[in-house]
């Protein structure tokens, strides 16, 4: 091999390297970031149990590529893992009759009792920074593709989605 391809093969690497340095400094700030969004959430919100999304790539998209994207929050009082289990999208499906779920249109719209603790704001702000389409490759490179996140009080729970 030559000198000049000899050269070039290591100023490659060693930019690949960088590459690969700046993405794991970005991640783990991007992911305390959202730890702290997160937690001011919960603060503000003594009744709120888990916030709740879905993040895929549609396995058929009628023919249009199948985009990565991060969906909808939905949101619980609910905070033992056997309700959470029974959250789909916004709706509870257990049966425990204390245990809501909504999504932000839902929330606003009804629910009129359970709007004391909540706050709405800071729900709709995050809302809308998990699904701006600038932060999407950070949304799946922290949790992941086909994923549901549930966010409580304690971390992020990730589980596997079957959306199709």
């Amino acid at each position: 091999m030559s000198q000049k391809v000899e050269v070039i093969k290591q100023e490659t690497e060693t930019l690949l390297v960088k590459f690969q340095e700046m993405k794991k400094v970005f991640e783990e700030e991007a992911q305390s970031q959202m730890k702290q969004i997160v937690q001011m959430i919960f603060d503000e919100s003594p009744d709120l149990g888990a916030i709740i999304w879905t993040q895929y790539s549609p396995y058929f998209n009628d023919g249009d590529e199948c985009v990565f994207s991060v969906h909808e929050i939905s949101f619980t009082n609910a905070t033992e893992p056997d309700d959470l289990d029974e959250i789909h999208c916004e709706c509870y499906d257990g049966n425990n009759p204390d245990i809501w779920a909504a999504d932000l249109y839902d929330y606003k719209h009804s629910h009129e009792d359970k709007k004391k603790n909540i706050s709405i704001d800071l729900l709709e702000y995050f809302n809308e920074f998990i699904q701006n389409s600038d932060i999407e490759d950070v949304m799946e490179m922290m949790f992941g593709n086909h994923v549901k996140v549930i966010a409580t009080r304690d971390g992020f729970n990730i589980e596997q989605y079957d959306h199709e």
